[in-house]
């Protein structure tokens, strides 16, 4: 009898153990705070007109035009008088960016002007 008390104590006593040492154990906890997603997924998209015969780009919901002028681009609600473009020859344009003309080599070449591309939608008017 006395073999099994000292069993029990013994058994006690690892399983005290193993309680105390399980207790002091750090988990790191993996719920937290996700991580922000990346920036391109939370870039906003704009839409603009790009009209291939005059170099020019229109963006939709902000109402500007970009053209070049004596070799630097501008934004302005409003075409000067010397640049006319034709409202039956535009490409629309998705980007990422709010200043187009960053891509401005890569749309000459792949919509070159003199060709006729998209009517305007009813919503849109000329400025």
């Amino acid at each position: 009898m006395v073999d099994h008390v000292k069993r029990a104590a013994a058994t006690a006593v690892v399983l005290a153990l193993a309680l105390s040492v399980s207790a002091c154990v750090a988990v790191e906890d993996r719920r937290g705070p996700f991580p922000p997603p990346p920036a391109h997924r939370c870039r906003a998209r704009h839409v603009y007109y790009y009209y291939p015969s005059a170099f020019v780009y229109f963006d939709v919901d902000r109402r500007l035009y970009f053209f070049l002028s004596n070799g630097a681009w501008v934004a302005a609600p409003a075409l000067p008088p010397t640049i006319v473009i034709r409202p039956d020859s535009y490409v629309t344009i998705e980007l990422d960016v709010d200043r187009p003309y960053i891509y401005f080599d890569k749309h000459r070449k792949k919509f070159p002007p003199g060709k006729k591309y998209r009517r305007h939608k009813k919503g849109h008017r000329m400025r």
